[in-house]
């Protein structure tokens, strides 16, 4: 699900014909990909199963991010599951630590299969987010047609030309990895 409604866009953007629900929808969708693209991480939570993972590091590193729970993670050389007591999620942003300081997961390619559930949802999204989105939702429909904010093939938004400016800067904040001033 995602994180703003159909009608919820089409609210925000005065739309009430119920023929354009298709393109409102579509156009979420294309700015929902783009924003977990530039920011890193997922708009819509789900169970990942067994994410195969290498080893050899201080950290997983799990793809779909913020991580909010994991249901498992084995061993994939031996078939052992391990108990969470022997691990931990460092601040929910997708990484797994060894619970011994310094310790390092055993190595091998794709050695770890890790089970977990991911992403947000409307409850635990940033509350800043939805503004911005609706924001580029905004100028994407606004732009309609406009040839510059068409890519080559003339079917996406340009989302990033869109953003360029106020809205960029401010999904800097929301950005995996970006420092909070």
């Amino acid at each position: 699900m995602s994180l703003i409604s159909t009608s919820e866009a089409k609210t925000f953007l005065r739309v009430s014909a119920s023929e354009l629900d298709a393109e409102v929808a579509l156009m979420m969708a294309g700015l929902e990909e783009w924003v977990e693209r530039y920011c890193g991480f997922a708009l819509t939570s789900a169970e990942v199963e067994d994410e195969s993972v290498d080893g050899g590091g201080l950290l997983l590193d799990l793809a779909r991010k913020p991580v909010t729970s994991v249901a498992s993670v084995t061993d994939a050389e031996d078939d052992v599951v391990w108990d969470t007591d022997h691990y931990q999620l460092v601040d929910g942003r997708g990484v797994l630590r060894v619970d011994d300081r310094g310790a390092r997961w055993a190595g091998g390619y794709l050695r770890w299969l890790v089970t977990y559930t991911g992403g947000y949802t409307a409850e635990t999204a940033p509350a800043g987010l939805k503004p911005l989105l609706l924001s580029l939702l905004h100028r994407a429909w606004n732009a309609r047609g406009d040839v510059p904010f068409r890519m080559e093939s003339g079917a996406s938004v340009n989302w990033r030309a869109l953003a360029e400016g106020d809205v960029l800067e401010m999904l800097e904040v929301y950005r995996l990895g970006a420092k909070v001033m």
